[in-house]
């Protein structure tokens, strides 16, 4: 098994980090009761910038792979009338994405 070591930080990244570290722990000196999902959640929207976001464009991918998926049963279930109905099967899927969007963005 090969060992890979893992990345090392640039002097600046560690630069970065230090000032940040320091930041957090003044601000946190300042008000005692902020929690660290506070912390969290405020480098989170820090780092939101200009960035794509991997997460939207993977779920974008998932959710046109079922939409492909759906389409192709729809199509391959005939005219007789036993076929799949796609519309609920899309509704759905725009539903599901809507709220994982809504839960992962708020």
């Amino acid at each position: 098994m090969a060992f890979v070591p893992p990345p090392v930080a640039s002097p600046r990244a560690r630069e970065l980090g230090r000032e940040l570290a320091d930041v957090i722990e003044k601000y946190r000196r300042e008000h005692p009761d902020v929690s660290g999902r506070e912390v969290r959640q405020a480098l989170r929207i820090a780092l939101r910038g200009g960035e794509a976001r991997p997460q939207v464009a993977l779920l974008a991918m998932g959710v046109a792979a079922l939409l492909g998926l759906f389409a192709s049963l729809y199509r391959n279930s005939g005219e007789g009338g036993g076929g799949l109905p796609i519309l609920p099967f899309i509704l759905l899927i725009v539903l599901l994405v809507g709220w994982v969007l809504f839960v992962r963005l708020r």
